[in-house]
């Protein structure tokens, strides 16, 4: 499938929900119950992943292997700082360093949480990117979410560096691939960036009707994880993955994303939900 992209040049509006630091008290961006997690201090392109591209699912349970089954120490780095300024990139990534840099990062979020780190064997991402991994974190509690997020993905050379958040209802491998893929795309194909979709060419869960993702900011989260900063003083940028439905992709294109996140709001949609109607 050729890869397509439309432009929108609509600037992003000023408003509550596009706010870094969302007020105490306010429901964040898409959710219908409180927030998940506990709380922390131009161009649009539409990029169309090829089937090459996509992974077996049949034998996404063969492909996953894990990494390190961990319980995170309480740190925090005092040097990496919310809301960096972009910088052109100052040297390729990828060194022990740089993947140290973003462990810190994470950990300083997530103090004492268990974690596991995967990899995915089938496809292409292992020939690419040896070092990616995904990070899945368990949640505290049964009313919070599972969240998996990439390690790696800032490797992309071209435009920002990016890594890739996915919130989830229940545990699931699935998940690993979707990050997979989308990493593949990001450094192979023309960089994602905030407001971009991505057909994935399945449900991002089994049986749900949302088959794309939405790159946007990471609001259940807030800045304090949205910006990290690698040894060399590049910023890298956590973004949120939110999965939509084929005609809400479609509204984005010709809307925009702004557009469609209004009508998530005005329908309180529950984006964690699988079964989640359309909302357009």
């Amino acid at each position: 499938m050729a890869v397509s992209c439309r432009v929108s040049r609509r600037p992003v509006p000023s408003r509550v929900r596009r706010s870094r630091e969302p007020a105490a008290g306010k429901r964040r961006r898409h959710r219908r119950r409180e927030d998940l997690l506990p709380p922390s201090e131009g161009p649009t392109p539409i990029v169309e992943p090829p089937p090459s591209s996509l992974l077996l699912l049949d034998a996404r349970w063969k492909g996953l292997r894990a990494y390190a089954g961990l319980e995170a120490s309480s740190h925090s780095d005092p040097n990496l700082k919310a809301g960096v300024p972009l910088t052109l990139h100052k040297s390729n990534p990828g060194g022990e360093q740089d993947y140290q840099a973003i462990d810190r990062h994470l950990r300083g979020f997530w103090p004492g949480a268990h974690f596991h780190d995967f990899s995915w064997t089938k496809g292409p991402i292992q020939q690419v990117l040896p070092r990616f991994r995904v990070r899945r974190i368990t949640p505290a509690s049964a009313q919070d979410a599972w969240v998996y997020v990439t390690k790696g993905a800032f490797e992309a050379d071209g435009g920002q560096r990016l890594e890739f958040i996915i919130e989830a209802p229940a545990e699931d491998p699935i998940h690993v691939e979707s990050l997979a893929m989308v990493t593949y795309r990001h450094l192979t194909g023309p960089p994602l960036d905030l407001g971009q979709t991505v057909a994935i060419g399945r449900p991002w869960i089994t049986g749900s009707p949302q088959d794309h993702f939405m790159v946007d900011l990471p609001y259940p989260f807030g800045p304090k994880l949205e910006w990290a900063e690698l040894p060399n003083g590049e910023p890298v940028r956590f973004l949120w993955l939110v999965p939509i439905t084929a005609s809400e992709a479609e509204y984005a294109r010709t809307h925009g994303a702004d557009a469609l996140g209004d009508l998530l709001e005005q329908n309180q949609a529950d984006v964690l939900d699988p079964q989640r109607r359309s909302v357009v």
